[in-house]
């Protein structure tokens, strides 16, 4: 009846409505039991019992006690599994910020270990240097060996101790000979005396007319008795071989004992940027294992007088990692290590100089030098059979000639606008007479990459040095760039050269191919 107060017992038919309907009032519950969790006490006790009330939750015949009573078993075990499941996800949320926090703190941990780590071995660098200048360290090398190139055929060796060594020697051979016929030099090699505790040594290593592994050693002695060995290291080298329309591409060329590609690490301008060229060197070192050569576009240094600069900013990064002592340097003077003296002592001297590296041919210019004699030369090398007949033609040069990034004050004020200019209107011409495949610049301390005429341009002055972010020029040039400190990977191959640039990170950022005209 519709006016039945809780607690009175009805009649069976009063569970039909007015209209004559059967109410399914329980299947409707049964399919959503879970409000019941929220049922007074009473309310459930009541329900529960064997006697039909009315009720405000539930009207029910006495046929559906067997219903009834599953209903209420379920409403049970619904607020059991309601509370575990509250509790278990309360618990899961501890959890996950447990686990939140611990990964923080792992992060934090390696964050902190990585950057103690790095000024750590920076700390290294600047003591040792320190206990060198005072005289506290006993006669050694304080600079290991870096190789340069020199030309297609030989390489010069430079090091340098913090005293003056009797009977220095270097001798060489190569390491696939079942014998090895030693090269030595015949005299002892005299060192340049800057100092006290600086005495630089240079001997070339060569004439090296195959390709293959070259092992060197350095000894020196005291009145040729009890000779001791400073340093010993191998090195790759590939000179000049025929084009790659006479080989076969991808195959051991078992005559010239080459497998390609050759991998050159390619970098500029780590000037003053100590803890970044360090870290640059790990990474490039750590992902791409030992590499072939390395190419450095200028600016190894901020001043090229200071002699710390060239000990820990220069020569311990290249060093420690062994890439200087094993892999012959392609470089190219900047204006910060520009010497106007002309000697050079830290690096190869020539100003500019050309060789073959297996297919390719490598021409190396000094930005600095505004001498005709520069650009005959340049002209008569391009035009050469050796340059022509090559598969590939590639342009080192410290400033670029389609530099847009500076400072605007130099750029505008100091009159700097005008190096590029130099480049631009003496070199540019040359390198689209002579189809030159790629220019490789340093100077502007950012990445940039484009196409002008035939001829790649690419900037990889990102080695260290504060980048460049404003824009002073705009030659429509450039499809790729970013400012960030980086490195370029080279592949050469016998028809192609791939060259990918990576972040400081490790991280992959642009990517070409050079393909060959020949």
């Amino acid at each position: 009846m519709a006016g039945s107060s809780p607690g009175r017992r009805i009649d069976q038919n009063d569970t039909n409505n007015h209209n004559g309907e059967s109410v399914a009032h329980t299947s409707y519950f049964e399919s959503f039991s879970i409000p019941f969790i929220f049922q007074p006490q009473h309310l459930v006790h009541n329900l529960s019992s064997s006697s039909s009330y009315y009720t405000p939750y539930l009207q029910q015949s006495s046929n559906d006690a067997t219903k009834q009573s599953r209903l209420y078993q379920g409403l049970f075990i619904s607020r059991r599994m309601s509370a575990l499941i509250a509790t278990y996800f309360v618990r899961g949320i501890k959890r996950r910020h447990v686990y939140l926090l611990l990964f923080t703190a792992i992060l934090f941990c390696w964050i902190w270990l990585s950057t103690v780590r790095a000024y750590a071995v920076l700390g290294k660098y600047k003591v040792k240097n320190y206990l060198y200048d005072a005289g506290l360290l006993s006669c050694s090398l304080r600079k290991e060996p870096i190789i340069y190139v020199l030309d297609t055929y030989n390489v010069v060796a430079v090091w340098e101790s913090n005293c003056m060594m009797e009977n220095v020697k270097l001798r060489w051979y190569r390491e696939s000979n079942a014998v090895h016929v030693i090269h030595e030099m015949p005299d002892s090699i005299i060192p340049t005396v800057i100092d006290d505790n600086h005495y630089v040594y240079k001997a070339t290593i060569g004439p090296l007319r195959n390709v293959d592994t070259y092992r060197y050693e350095i000894t020196y002695s005291k009145n040729n008795d009890n000779i001791i060995l400073v340093a010993q290291y191998s090195f790759p080298f590939f000179p000049s071989i025929p084009p790659s329309n006479k080989t076969r591409q991808g195959r051991k060329l078992a005559k010239h004992n080459l497998s390609y590609p050759i991998n050159i690490l390619a970098f500029a301008d780590n000037q003053f940027g100590l803890r970044v060229f360090n870290e640059l060197v790990e990474s490039a070192v750590a992902r791409h294992k030992q590499p072939h050569y390395i190419l450095h576009a200028g600016d190894a240094v901020q001043e090229y007088k200071n002699l710390q600069q060239w000990q820990t900013d220069f020569y311990d990064p290249l060093t420690a990692s062994y890439l200087g002592q094993q892999a012959p340097l392609i470089y190219a003077h900047g204006n910060h290590d520009y010497d106007p003296d002309l000697k050079y002592t830290y690096t190869g001297k020539a100003l500019w100089y050309s060789f073959k590296m297996a297919n390719s041919r490598w021409i190396v210019l000094d930005s600095n030098m505004d001498d005709m004699k520069q650009d005959e030369w340049l002209e008569n090398e391009l035009a050469s059979a050796e340059s022509q007949s090559a598969d590939f033609r590639v342009v080192v040069v410290h400033i670029p000639p389609f530099l847009e990034y500076w400072d605007p004050d130099s750029w505008h004020e100091k009159g700097e606008k005008h190096w590029g200019e130099f480049v631009r209107t003496r070199f540019v011409p040359l390198f689209r007479k002579y189809k030159v495949d790629l220019v490789i610049s340093g100077h502007q301390h950012n990445y940039q990459r484009g196409d002008r005429d035939g001829v790649t341009y690419a900037i990889i002055g990102g080695a260290g040095g504060s980048l460049d972010y404003d824009r002073v020029e705009n030659y429509e040039l450039y499809v790729a760039g970013d400012k960030k400190h980086h490195y370029v990977l080279m592949e050469l191959w016998p028809k192609k050269i791939v060259c990918s640039a990576y972040s400081l990170d490790g991280m992959l950022f642009d990517k070409f191919v050079i393909r060959s005209r020949v």
